[in-house]
């Protein structure tokens, strides 16, 4: 996910995925949805699949069995 630009995310959401091999894959979302809520999309798409930073998860540990 951080190898994408907003750009390219917001473009992938309201144009669908470029290139042949991903034709028909999945619908534009461009006419169904306005600027703002593709941007609220972009916005929920990066704080939800952003892998945390590994200094969050200090004094975490698994409970042994």
């Amino acid at each position: 996910m951080n190898s994408r630009t907003d750009k390219q995310l917001f473009d992938a959401i309201s144009e669908s995925p470029a290139g042949a091999e991903n034709k028909g894959v999945c619908p534009p979302w461009g006419g169904a949805l306005a600027k703002e809520e593709i941007d609220l999309l972009v916005t929920y798409i990066r704080n939800k699949f952003t892998p945390l930073d590994s200094k969050h998860l200090t004094g975490f540990t698994e409970v042994s069995q």
